[in-house]
């Protein structure tokens, strides 16, 4: 065997092992958020796998991690979660009365709107790197989220981009759908989460 196709055969077999991890990680991600209230700790722990890999530089065990995590971040990401849930529900139906009423001052509603987007990016890769208070957490993930505007962007463009593959190709949304969007975030997000401090 040549030393290009020995590479190339390393490359595929890395590349199936990660494919099988994600894979599987959705799929626990699916069965922790069948009781729906559980949907954003799991996606909390999904996260934290993620990060755990990328600190690691190889993909390491699934089931294990994410169940411990899952109950690590349990109350945190639940409420912030919920706030954030709450936050941009009152927000949509500011902006749908303000619709009715005049057109024009619906875009009083999309600054806030905005922000909470931000934050709802940030949430997760912000409450699995810090040790910090629900609120704390909220406010770390809108910080972050308005002191890097261009990278912000781009992770937008890019989860816009993953989200068209997804409806593309719908096969793929119970496999890589939360696993695949936050191994996108987390590439983006986390040189500046390592910089902030580990």
């Amino acid at each position: 065997m040549t030393l290009v196709t020995k590479n190339i055969v390393e490359w595929l077999i890395t590349a199936a092992e990660w494919a099988y991890r994600l894979i599987l990680l959705n799929l626990l991600w699916i069965a922790a958020s069948l009781p729906i209230v559980t949907a954003f700790a799991a996606t909390a722990a999904v996260f934290a796998v993620i990060r755990q890999w990328l600190r690691r530089k190889d993909p390491g065990p699934v089931m294990r991690p994410f169940w411990g995590f899952l109950r690590e971040n349990v109350a945190a990401s639940t409420l912030g979660g919920f706030a954030l849930l709450c936050a941009g529900t009152i927000i949509a139906l500011l902006y749908q009365a303000m619709v009715q009423v005049f057109s024009w001052t619906a875009l009083v509603c999309l600054l806030p709107a905005y922000l909470i987007v931000i934050t709802g990016l940030y949430l997760f890769p912000a409450m699995v790197h810090f040790e910090l208070t629900p609120f704390g957490t909220l406010r770390t993930a809108l910080l972050l989220g308005i002191t890097h505007p261009l990278r912000t962007l781009f992770l937008l463009v890019v989860l816009g981009s993953f989200l068209v593959v997804l409806l593309l190709l719908p096969g793929l949304i119970p496999f890589l759908s939360i696993s695949g969007g936050a191994l996108l975030t987390l590439l983006i997000i986390y040189p500046i989460l390592k910089k902030q401090g580990e």
